[in-house]
């Protein structure tokens, strides 16, 4: 499996003074390139173990429905994509004094390499944790024969 470091844009910042470090600390920003106005779409951040015959990659999407998430395996790349929509105003009792959640897509991408099945890829989605397990290509061990001497 082949991972592409990202460094954090948000490494410098001090979190005592950042009002958005709770934020910050779950998801990455990802300004998509184009027009000016360009989306904002949030890379989740997620940890990926290694066991003796899969990977393992856990991301927290909290608040999204299971509905609302999206896998897919395409040429060695495995896409998450969620998509959260924002609460109508109209509903809430008041007026809004801060809004911190976000709204709006989720999108992360990891190259897969050539060592795993990429047919064999399951995941699972439990409050608000999503488990996608990759299992590797397993090598068969050569067969050991023993050669008799004449």
């Amino acid at each position: 499996m082949s991972l592409i470091k990202r460094d954090n844009p948000f490494g410098g910042l001090d979190p005592l003074f950042d009002t958005d470090s709770f934020f910050n600390d779950f998801f990455w920003p990802v300004r998509k390139a184009g027009a000016e106005n360009a989306q904002t779409l949030v890379a989740p951040r997620l940890d990926i173990h290694e066991k003796d015959d899969a990977y393992v990659v856990t991301t927290d999407l909290p608040g999204i429905s299971k509905d609302d998430i999206h896998l897919s395996v395409e040429d060695g790349v495995l896409t998450i994509q969620a998509e959260t929509k924002k609460e109508s105003d109209e509903k809430q009792d008041g007026k809004v004094i801060r809004r911190e959640r976000h709204y709006g897509s989720y999108l992360r991408r990891l190259s897969l390499g050539s060592d795993v099945k990429q047919s064999e890829v399951d995941a699972e989605f439990k409050d608000g944790v999503l488990t996608i397990t990759i299992p590797k290509h397993v090598p068969e061990k050569p067969e050991s024969k023993r050669i008799s001497i004449r």
